[in-house]
């Protein structure tokens, strides 16, 4: 019972972990040299995103501030620029970096390409730039924040400029359910089920949990011989337990997940000196964490981190 209740309250707290806004920022470009671009000229350079979220920011790195600039983000259609999906307000300029809030804050999804870019009203501001991939450059000189729908380019030439995207994960609402059975042989035979399920909503600001357990008894006769369980000394769990989560650092695995296997493990290892049992117990909750936060190349990483301990476990089980 002790271990059920454990990984009930393991399963709550990692539910409400996934309530609290993870931000991301993708950075291009660099500041190896400065450029300028004529009046109205839109230019945009291709950014891929390492995370899904909501956009809320594009910043912009000034070398001067003579003017007024503005920045918005397209789709990417077959490496080009192609449809306006958010735009900021023309905003004064100021030196170095810079982040322009997106109004229409549009959905950014982890994988996918888009192109960021800027505009100002002066042929003399000067952006921090790397030479790298092509810049697409609006056909013609537009009025001052005229965003066009659909971005038409007549020039291109090989500048990355230094810009970033900064967003939030959206909030997400998570429903479990987790069945246990467990069997007891004392001086009288008897086995008994129970089931339990919780169903856990989290939002931004708060999180209600609300539970419903039921459960129902029946005798029958039967003998139960309990297995025989192998133990691992706790100096061994501690040594393993550090090599995991060094194996997940040196991974790039985020620190919310890795803080997530730190609680867990502790945890756990103080529920039973198995240490297969722990380690197993602890990858899979940062897997779970990772699946539902739509970080897939972690939740990869942990599962084949979890593999060879799975593995340890079924050995020690039938010996």
């Amino acid at each position: 019972m002790k271990t059920i209740n454990l990984l009930m309250t393991l399963l709550v707290f990692t539910m409400l972990i996934l309530s609290i806004r993870a931000q991301t920022t993708d950075t291009i470009g660099g500041t190896n040299g400065n450029d300028n671009n004529q009046a109205g000229r839109q230019c945009m350079n291709l950014i891929t995103a390492s995370a899904s979220g909501t956009l809320q920011s594009i910043g912009i790195n000034l070398y001067n501030n003579p003017s007024n600039i503005a920045v918005a983000i397209y789709s990417d259609t077959g490496g080009v620029p192609d449809a306006l999906l958010g735009n900021s307000i023309g905003t004064a300029a100021t030196t170095g970096w810079q982040d322009l809030t997106i109004p229409q804050a549009p959905s950014i999804v982890m994988g996918t390409s888009y192109f960021i870019g800027w505009v100002s009203d002066s042929s003399i501001t000067h952006i921090y730039y790397n030479n790298g991939e092509d810049c697409y450059i609006s056909g013609v000189a537009t009025p001052y924040n005229n965003w066009q729908s659909t971005f038409y380019y007549t020039g291109q030439f090989g500048e990355v400029f230094n810009l970033r995207m900064t967003y939030e994960a959206a909030s997400s609402t998570t429903t479990s359910t987790s069945t246990s059975t467990s069997t007891s042989t004392s001086t009288s035979t008897s086995t008994s089920t129970s089931t339990s399920t919780s169903t856990s909503t989290s939002s931004t600001i708060s999180s209600i949990t609300s539970s419903t357990i039921s459960s129902t008894t029946s005798s029958t006769t039967s003998t139960v011989v309990p297995s025989p369980l192998t133990t691992i000394p706790v100096n061994q769990g501690r040594s393993a337990g550090i090599a995991l989560l060094m194996f997940n650092f040196l991974n790039d695995v985020p620190y919310s997940m890795i803080l997530i296997e730190v609680l867990v493990f502790m945890l756990a290892l103080g529920a039973t000196r198995r240490i297969t049992y722990s380690i197993t117990v602890t990858a899979f909750a940062a897997l779970f964490l990772g699946l539902l936060s739509g970080d897939y190349s972690s939740a990869i990483i942990l599962t084949v981190t979890a593999i060879p301990f799975m593995a340890w476990e079924l050995f020690h089980r039938k010996h």
